[in-house]
């Protein structure tokens, strides 16, 4: 039953990210791309390499389906300053200081629940890494002379990564 429960969370959270996605302020994610695409692109490619990377090693429909919504996790983390600008835009001044102040209740939750994905994130990581059953993995190697590349050591790199632009 945990596992259906995951499930419909990380499709819940999928929903919520797509909306999201269509109420961003287009200006500030060209913006955003233009001044920080390094930044964006760093972010977002370590993220799509370590999914990749973890739905090889661990082909489950109930992983793939998180590592999906974890990818629309980042996203809205990155640009989040989009969907702020729209909000600023459309409500008045005592209505977004009551969404996004800083002593405001939405963003202390906004910012625990972030806190917290990343924090199960992690956990759910070292758990396939360290606990699933090998028979369930597919661990694939490639190798050219003395380089050699495994999708273990590719996660481990791509979640680091991304992990740390995250919470920054």
């Amino acid at each position: 039953i945990s596992l259906i429960i995951m499930v419909l969370r990380a499709l819940g959270q999928i929903g919520f990210g797509l909306i999201l996605i269509l109420d961003y302020h287009r200006g500030v994610v060209l913006l955003l791309l233009r001044n920080n695409f390094v930044t964006v692109f760093i972010n977002l490619g370590s993220r799509l390499l370590y999914s990749f990377a973890a739905a090889s090693y661990f082909p489950n429909s109930a992983n793939s389906v998180h590592l999906l919504s974890m990818i629309f996790h980042i996203i809205n983390m990155v640009f989040l300053d989009c969907l702020k600008v729209t909000h600023m835009l459309r409500f008045n001044r005592e209505g977004f200081e009551n969404l996004y102040g800083p002593g405001a209740l939405a963003s202390k939750i906004t910012n625990f629940s972030a806190v917290l994905i990343l924090m199960f994130e992690c956990a759910r990581h070292f758990a396939i890494i360290k606990y699933v059953d090998s028979s369930l993995t597919n661990e694939f190697e490639v190798s050219s002379g003395d380089f050699r590349l495994t999708n273990v050591a590719i996660m481990n790199v791509s979640f680091t990564t991304s992990m740390l632009l995250s919470a920054r």
